[in-house]
């Protein structure tokens, strides 16, 4: 509302105000003082509107009138509706209004402002409704186990089935829920089942027309006793098409009609030649038939009311005499249904059949009279059913009032997330505009477009949304608004992919630009098009330029913090760690000025990407645990997910695979919840990863192949590449090298094909092994070594590609491992020598980037050579560094090879006891891992 509203003589004078008690007296002189200099400058200007003021977070709007100037003040955000009712209030004025009875209207006016959705993220507000859903269930389920009932879910909007959708995947264990719908009847309903396939618990039963015996069944338990022939229920089933609420009305029907009677309490069939209704919309005209005039008339206005309505309300019709007796006629006619306070139809398919019987002009008058009956119902309480009146006045033909309640309708429903009601509010509201001979139709039909162009992006109709904006640019003139309608078209382009058109917008944006703030919001628009074309160089060079010139625009941190964040990415994704990490901090230091949580917590993850790449996983983890505490506070449930993915692969390559099961499994416990594919395949690939370092391989396949298959419905070939290479390699392990070097060429012939160099660096690791394996492991019973030169040679060649993509990448752990890879081929080819120099150089890598799992297999791999070479004291000290290291960290089947390695060391060495102790180990442990062919390996050494 105005905090306070003021009419000023030419000189600055007052000579009437209004004020809100929320208004204290220093402030109300302020505003007096400030209001007095803008009348008396406004007074030297030329006639027309007079315009607006800014004086602090104060809004001051002004209309020239009938003795003065008429000013009213906002505090915080304006509604444009504000200034039109100055604008009417002055006019009123001029009519000889009372300006005491006006300034207090205007006082007592209340408008809806409109919410800022441009950083709105749809999900986490949906995910904060859903959360205290379940809350809700929680606390009920405290009392017992529950059932959750919900009929008709055909006919639920998106947001609805979002909170549906969640509770089906996070409610507590004692609630089961039950849904029932019509699966041809909607899209939402199909969409949402897609999500919840792979839900645990889940389950759907598609169900069936009922056949003869069925409906016999259904007829009986209704209808008894009788005496009904056989085919008389062949016949229903046919007529009704095996459906259950048509069956029971027309067996009600024929009841009613005479075709079936009550003889000595047994229904039987008066005559088999009854002409049965052929759609429930018959039958339900039938039963009307036999009513009068006025529970007819009734009926009609109750189809119009809705499917259920205040008893109270329907008894306050007017143009129906006496509508008490028609209810009840309705009710006992089977058309209606007493429901606490509220009347309902009995089924939804009654009300439509006879809404749709209603003649297109007796509907558009009910629905005018139902309307007037609600405004008078609800005066001054009109927010409360403006769904109602909006409704009711957009099918009446009363353009005027149709404009206005469905704009605050619309108004309501965004304040409320309903983002799809509130579309089709604001729609209702711009046809009905469209129609009127009004004052400033083209200015509030340009407000109308951009807010449904702002909206339809957040329930994804994207191609409608750059109509809105299309059609309001035919509208706008030049300036600073139609460059915004040009910027707001190329962000919707971009964000579909269509990055030539978003350019073309932001080039016709800049041709008619007038204030330099926007000027750089379109290049901003721009410089994400360069980012996504990962043309990093470029958007460096702008957002360089972008730096400058918003340092001459005052209040504009924001942007600023903005076009740093895109520095930031640029150089990430060019390597430019230190360059990156620069840009980040200064533009979180501004983000935490203006109070941008989201952004905040968003570069706190980015700082904390930086810090991971550089394994500082420490510094990494507190920058995530700051973005996580963020984002649970804004609900965010993906970021949420997200960062305990990133904590969850600190804790892996720290050698705390259990530390990371339960971030993994918490990411996947928020995915499953919110139907989030790309977090769901990202967790359960997560999972077989870490299975893996626990060396649980079968429970590894498990996950990759959940994984795979998520990966593969979202057409993520990448992602369904990387899960194929961890299976292959997990199958190397188990001893079946032939699969697992089947399945990782594959998943690297994709990788390939899509260029992943993170991907493929690994992937071209994990393969070297297997062939190495495979080179070097002839499976007889003795198990004897016959190396294959070819295949060692084709291993060769994987561990120095990786090695070079690993140090192009800057990737340390990928070196190292390269590096003890290479170091097993040259000690194969009789080249100890080079073999120890490069175990040395992988050791070296691991202690400088503090990575304790490569550390202990590179020092494992170096007491192997080194007791190859005969220097006993070198290979036990390092034997016995990697067991020291093992013991702090998980890493099962590397544990079982270092015991297999210094067991077979002792044997050489003579210590036969010790040998045979720690080979024992090994194969206990390669047992319990089902690590087949190393169960073999060691069994031939005990032999020995």
């Amino acid at each position: 509302s105005f905090a306070a509203v003021f009419l000023s003589g030419p000189s600055g004078e007052v000579s009437a105000q209004a004020v809100s008690g929320e208004m204290d007296p220093g402030t109300i002189a302020k505003t007096l003082r400030a209001v007095q200099t803008f009348v008396a400058d406004s007074f030297r200007s030329a006639e027309g509107h007079v315009g607006r003021m800014t004086y602090g977070d104060m809004t001051i709007l002004a209309e020239k009138c009938a003795g003065g100037i008429l000013c009213g003040v906002v505090v915080g955000r304006e509604n444009p509706e504000m200034m039109r009712e100055i604008r009417r209030s002055a006019a009123a004025l001029g009519s000889g209004s009372s300006a005491d009875a006006e300034l207090s209207r205007l006082a007592a006016r209340e408008f809806t402002v409109k919410r800022d959705i441009s950083e709105i993220r749809l999900e986490s507000e949906r995910n904060i409704l859903a959360d205290r859903t379940v809350e809700v269930l929680a606390s009920a389920v405290d009392r017992g186990p529950l059932v959750l009932v919900l009929e008709d879910m055909h006919w639920a909007d998106e947001i609805s089935l979002h909170v549906f959708g969640y509770l089906a995947r996070s409610s507590p264990g004692s609630v089961v829920i039950l849904a029932s719908a019509r699966p041809a009847e909607s899209e939402l309903w199909e969409g949402i089942l897609g999500t919840l396939g792979a839900a645990e618990g889940f389950s759907e039963l598609r169900l069936k027309s009922m056949d003869g015996a069925a409906v016999r069944e259904l007829v009986d338990a209704s209808f008894s006793p009788n005496r009904f022939p056989p085919e008389f229920y062949s016949e229903l089933a046919r007529a009704c098409e095996g459906n259950p609420l048509f069956t029971v009305e027309m067996v009600a029907q024929m009841v009613a009609d005479g075709g079936v009677n009550l003889a000595d309490g047994t229904y039987v069939l008066v005559s088999e030649s009854y002409a049965m209704p052929r759609k429930v919309e018959d039958i339900v005209m039938r039963r009307l038939e036999s009513l009068d005039t006025t529970a007819l008339a009734l009926a009609e206005y109750c189809a119009c009311l809705g499917p259920a309505f205040p008893r109270e309300l329907l008894l306050s019709v007017t143009s129906v005499r006496d509508p008490g007796p028609g209810l009840v006629a309705l009710e006992r006619a089977g058309i209606l249904e007493k429901q606490d306070d509220l009347v309902a139809f009995k089924h939804a398919m009654f009300r439509e059949a006879i809404y749709n019987s209603i003649a297109a002009k007796w509907r558009s008058a009910h629905h005018r009279d139902i309307g007037g009956l609600y405004e008078s119902f609800y005066e001054g309480r009109e927010e409360e059913v403006v769904y109602e009146l909006a409704r009711h006045f957009a099918n009446s033909g009363e353009q005027e009032k149709a404009f206005e309640y469905c704009l605050r309708a619309g108004e309501k429903a965004e304040g409320a997330i309903a983002f799809e009601t509130a579309v089709e509010f604001f729609g209702w509201s711009l046809d009905a505009l469209r129609t009127l001979k009004v004052p400033e139709r083209t200015e509030r039909e340009l407000e109308l477009l951009e807010r449904l162009g702002d909206l339809k992006p957040l329930v994804s109709r994207f191609d409608d949304a750059a109509g809105s904006y299309t059609d309001a640019l035919d509208l706008a003139g030049s300036g600073d608004l139609k460059a915004r309608l040009h910027r707001k078209l190329a962000a919707i382009f971009w964000k579909i992919g269509r990055y030539d058109e978003s350019l073309a917008e932001t080039e016709k944006g800049e041709e008619v630009v007038e204030s330099e703030a926007e000027r750089v919001q379109l290049a901003i628009q721009r410089a994400y098009v360069f980012m996504r074309r990962s043309d990093f160089e470029g958007a460096i060079t702008l957002c360089e330029e972008l730096l400058e010139r918003l340092g001459g625009i005052p209040d504009s941190e924001r942007e600023a913090g903005y076009v740093m964040d895109i520095l930031g990415s640029a150089h990430h994704a060019l390597g430019n760690r230190e360059k990156a990490l620069k840009w980040y901090e200064t533009a979180l230091e501004i983000m935490e000025n203006v109070g941008d949580l989201r952004k905040v917590a968003a570069l706190n993850n980015n700082i904390g990407n930086i810090y991971g790449d550089r394994l500082q996983n420490e510094t990494s983890k507190q920058y995530y645990d700051r973005a996580i505490e963020m984002f649970e506070r804004l609900g965010d449930k993906l970021g949420v997910s997200v960062i305990s993915n990133n904590i969850g692969a600190i804790h892996h390559s720290g050698g705390e695979p259990l530390k990371a099961l339960e971030c993994y499994e918490r990411s996947l416990r928020i995915a499953r919840a919110i139907g989030d594919q790309r977090m769901l395949s990202n967790g359960f690939g997560n999972l077989g990863a870490t299975y893996s370092s626990l060396a649980e391989f079968r429970k590894t396949i498990e996950m990759f192949e959940k994984a795979a298959e998520v990966f593969g419905a979202m057409g993520d070939d990448g992602g369904r590449a990387w899960v194929l290479t961890g299976m292959g390699s997990s199958y190397h392990h188990l001893g079946d090298l032939d699969l697992g070097i089947r399945y990782m060429k594959e998943g690297n012939a994709i990788l390939e094909g899509i260029g992943d160099q993170w991907k493929i660096c690994p992937g071209l690791l994990y393969l070297a092994h297997a062939l190495f394996e495979k080179a070097t492991l002839d499976a007889t019973p003795a198990g004897k070594t016959a190396v294959d030169h070819t295949i060692l040679a084709e291993a060769e060649s994987y561990f120095n590609r990786g090695l070079a993509l690993a140090k192009e990448l800057d990737s340390p752990d990928n070196v190292a491992d390269a590096l003890y890879g290479l170091a097993n081929v040259k000690a194969t080819q009789n080249d100890l020598t080079r073999a120890l120099d490069l175990a040395k150089e992988a050791e070296a890598v691991a202690r400088r980037a503090h990575l304790r799992i490569e550390l202990g297999n590179a020092l494992r791999e170096r007491a192997k050579l080194l007791a190859l070479a005969d220097k006993r004291t070198e290979a036990q000290q390092k034997f016995q560094e990697a067991g020291a290291l093992y013991d702090q960290i998980i890493s099962t089947a590397n544990r079982a090879i270092l015991l297999y390695e210094w067991g077979k060391a002792n044997k050489a060495w003579g210590e036969k006891e010790k040998a045979r102790e720690l080979l024992s180990r090994a194969k206990e442990m390669f047992a319990t891992s089902d690590m087949r062919l190393w169960v073999e390996r060691v069994d031939s050494a005990l032999e020995e």
